[in-house]
């Protein structure tokens, strides 16, 4: 089987994609197209909240699409604190807040009449970049995302299985994805008391010869838990080759660290750098303050992502993200890349969960 290697980083090996075909497949058709740009190392696309134009990060890594508040103040929309959803971000931080809009618009793609959720933390303290376009919307088409070349385009799902790499490339790549992450349910009655709106994408990878699960978002930069890396992998903040990142927040110890390679399918990383931190997911709801002092588990006990595979190598990939087949297809990026900003943001959202 033929590899060739991508930015000195990346191995693909080609995957052929299914020969047998219904004759009255339909082919792909495209929704919308839009210009797709990289700010401070985040894809951001134009977006439209009731006919005022914004701008908006695509994020596979927030399952449910919010506004932050700078970016609800510019538009003129007032949070309502009557959510029935519980949205968790990585630093901590929950809302239960949510937004009334009559018309939200990504290219020709139109909610009206839509409830959106207000983010727990800043996006853009201008408010020009309003807030993140998640897996909620997402997951309703199939997401092509070609961030060298700056493009975003939506397709219908009813199309050919396995027939979505239009585009010139030498290898494609698949991996089978999952909406939500692989959790045990250890309920007596198998009956879960929430609904899960969000969508995300959560693949299966091998990271320095572990098995696990990893969740893709095109916002922020690849990340792994703490304590998920110490007791997996032995690693520690004084762990040779750990680098200190400065957050600006007093006794952190967050750090960078380089593993020998992270493999998901056909797609070999080598040398991939991972951001170790203590993801806070949950920390300071007001709702998990309650002590049961029993063996009871909340809804978002270890509901935090422990590895993130995020857009510092997701940006060396050409994507098509088949939300209708669960499958992401992966070929090598078209055109040159440049470099990520120093400055390019940790992750943010961690997702959302609904409330009991």
């Amino acid at each position: 089987m033929r590899h060739f290697i991508l930015v000195g980083a990346l191995a693909f090996a080609p995957v052929w994609l299914q020969p047998a075909m219904a004759q009255d497949c339909k082919p792909l058709q495209m929704v919308t197209s839009l210009p797709l740009e990289m700010d401070e190392g985040e894809p951001v696309a134009p977006i439209s909240v009731n006919g005022q134009p914004s701008k908006a990060v695509i994020s596979t890594g927030a399952g449910i699409t919010g506004f932050s508040s700078e970016g609800a103040d510019k538009l003129g929309l007032h949070p309502i604190q009557a959510s029935a959803i519980r949205m968790l971000s990585g630093s901590g931080k929950a809302s239960h807040s949510y937004l009334g809009i009559d018309d939200f618009a990504l290219g020709a793609i139109h909610v009206k009449q839509g409830q959106f959720m207000l983010l727990p933390d800043q996006v853009d303290p201008s408010g020009e970049i309003s807030g993140l376009v998640g897996g909620d919307l997402l997951s309703k088409y199939d997401v092509e995302m070609d961030f060298a070349g700056g493009k975003l385009n939506f397709f219908l799902q009813d199309h050919c299985p396995g027939k979505v790499i239009y585009w010139p490339h030498q290898a494609v790549a698949m991996v089978p994805f999952a909406e939500q992450a692989a959790t045990p349910n250890n309920s007596r009655t198998g009956f879960v008391r929430y609904v899960y709106r969000a969508a995300e994408i959560w693949v299966p990878v091998t990271l320095d010869g572990k098995q696990m699960q990893a969740r893709i978002s095109t916002a922020g930069r690849s990340t792994i838990d703490q304590n998920f890396a110490y007791g997996q992998f032995g690693i520690t903040a004084s762990s040779p080759g750990a680098t200190p990142v400065e957050t600006g927040i007093p006794g952190d110890k967050t750090f960078r660290y380089k593993f020998s390679t992270l493999v998901f399918d056909g797609v070999t990383v080598t040398n991939p750098t991972f951001i170790v931190h203590d993801d806070k997911t949950g920390k300071y709801d007001p709702e998990n303050s309650v002590r049961t002092d029993t063996r009871l588990n909340k809804v978002d006990d270890n509901y935090a992502p422990k590895l993130v595979i995020g857009i510092d190598v997701l940006r060396r990939l050409h994507l098509f993200a088949s939300f209708g087949e669960h499958r992401l297809y992966m070929t090598e990026a078209g055109a040159p890349l440049k470099a990520l900003p120093a400055s390019a943001s940790l992750p943010a959202a961690g997702g959302a969960l609904s409330a009991h």
